[in-house]
């Protein structure tokens, strides 16, 4: 079996019918600890273990090799990598099977419930398929999001190309025929994660905005991150709640990296750095951000597209659209969000002023 172990998922970017939902919070802070966030994380390789609700490999049932066996038969040129058996909270049962196909370039998730076997011969309904490049499952599947709900499926999706999109987690309850979960309303999720130590998962998404801002690499940053938590069945903003998990760097730290580091790599890092800051609140820490990248950017007028002063321009409006969103749970992405149609956060106007190279 191959391993896994972090998060999921990913879709689009439809914050503004979102942003409207965010009610004002309060500044009660996590439990929890540092948080790297890595937008292009492979899970790291290590088992999949069984769970309360879910089962691992082939064996994980008398009757499944004669399934698998029956399955590849009926799919030839497919090799069977993993399987998994889940037993929801509502008494359903469902096989996931991963498939490559023999020459590469293509995995298959494929969803199935069951339905009887007590005599060993169990009927399979298909309900879902999942196709990309390569395909893994990835903790914490096996397990409910928060108690009281179904367990989930997540994958590790990649298309191994530069695209914003390319590395994703997708995450697939296991009610009815499946139910897609995935908060793509919030960006790329990148992780699945208990970020403070309460038994229940954030999903860590990228905003959809910013990806390729510096060149027209899509996996390029800055890399924004967005944090859902799950409340009455539902995902809901909840970067405030967390803002000790997300460490940016000290404004001195930052200063030293320039002199340290190639400039267009410093600037990406610290304005990842400034917009996370105003995503969790830090609007004093954010504008001190911009003060450092202007003072800098303005003695390297050529070093990296785009210009320093529509950077500048772009930044200390995304900064000011957070302050006036100030009282929701994720002030950046509410605050881009009602600023509505003409700013730089709608994709007509990001493809405008992305450097696209020659």
């Amino acid at each position: 079996m191959r391993g896994l172990v972090v998060g999921v998922v990913l879709l689009g970017s439809a914050w503004i019918g979102a942003a409207a939902a965010q009610a004002p919070e309060g500044t009660a802070g996590p439990k929890g600890h540092g948080y790297a966030l890595n937008a292009y994380a492979e899970p790291e390789k290590s088992s999949l273990s069984d769970t309360e609700y879910m089962k691992v490999g082939v064996g994980a049932a008398p009757w499944l090799p004669r399934i698998a066996k029956a399955l590849a038969a009926n799919r030839p040129g497919w090799e069977l990598l993993d399987a998994v058996l889940v037993n929801s909270a509502e008494d359903q049962r469902y096989l996931v099977t991963i498939w490559r196909w023999e020459w590469g370039g293509s995995d298959v998730a494929d969803f199935h419930r069951v339905f009887g076997g007590t005599k060993g011969r169990p009927l399979l309904k298909f309900v879902r398929r999942i196709e990309e490049v390569h395909v893994e499952f990835t903790v914490p599947t096996g397990r409910p999001l928060a108690k009281g709900e179904p367990p989930v499926v997540v994958l590790f999706l990649a298309s191994l190309g530069s695209g914003a999109f390319g590395y994703s987690r997708r995450i697939i309850q296991m009610t009815g025929n499946t139910k897609d979960v995935t908060p793509g309303w919030a960006g790329r999720v990148v992780d699945v994660v208990d970020l403070d130590e309460d038994s229940s998962f954030e999903v860590v998404t990228v905003m959809p905005e910013w990806p390729g801002y510096f060149d027209g690499r899509g996996a390029a940053g800055p890399h924004v991150p967005v944090v859902v938590t799950r409340r009455h069945f539902a995902f809901v903003p909840a970067c405030k709640a967390h803002h000790t998990v997300f460490e940016t760097a000290s404004l001195e730290d930052a200063a030293y990296d320039q002199a340290q580091t190639w400039i267009c790599w410093w600037a990406e890092g610290i304005t990842t750095d400034m917009l996370t800051a105003a995503q969790v609140g830090d609007f004093a820490k954010a504008r001190q951000f911009l003060s450092l990248y202007e003072s800098t950017m303005t003695s390297h007028l050529d070093a990296c597209p785009p210009p320093p002063d529509r950077i500048i321009q772009d930044l200390r409006d995304a900064i000011e659209a957070a302050e006036r969103a100030g009282e929701y749970p994720c002030p950046l992405s509410a605050g881009l969000a009602n600023d509505g149609g003409g700013h730089y956060g709608t994709e007509a106007v990001i493809r405008h002023f992305t450097w696209q190279g020659r």
